[in-house]
């Protein structure tokens, strides 16, 4: 059974846990673009990049978060609409299956705090075909 699913409504009926949180990031995150009056980039359906690095207190010499776990909340986040303030909506990419590569690392700091890149990936077009059919 997929994670989030809940039976009790149904089969075909998932819930997400953490709508909340998610809602809050992406609020944040668009509130900083306002704050610096920077637009935000859209990637459309272009094959993209993410780097990240998570920032976390220490506790006992370890950060229990696992990297899987916070790079799905950082690509589900960067998927959700969001409304602008002249009332389109705007969602960073179509869909997190766009990230073709990763590159996550946890580290301990005062400060806690995600630090992400998004890259749009080239195209690569193979010029040793003979002939290209239309």
């Amino acid at each position: 059974m997929r994670a989030g699913a809940n039976t009790r409504f149904g089969a075909n009926h998932f819930y997400d846990r953490q709508k909340k949180e998610k809602k809050e990031f992406v609020d944040t995150l668009f509130s900083h673009f306002l704050l610096h009056d920077v637009p935000p980039l859209s990637f459309g359906t272009d094959d993209v990049e993410i780097r990240a690095t998570y920032v976390f207190p220490q506790k006992n010499g370890k950060i229990p978060n696992d990297l899987d776990n916070l790079n799905k909340f950082l690509y589900d986040c960067l998927q959700l609409p969001h409304k602008l303030d002249d009332g389109t909506m705007f969602k960073t990419y179509e869909n997190d299956n766009q990230v073709m590569r990763n590159r996550s690392e946890k580290r301990r700091g005062d400060n806690p705090m995600i630090m992400f890149t998004i890259y749009r990936l080239p195209i690569v077009i193979d010029l040793t075909v003979d002939t290209i059919e239309i």
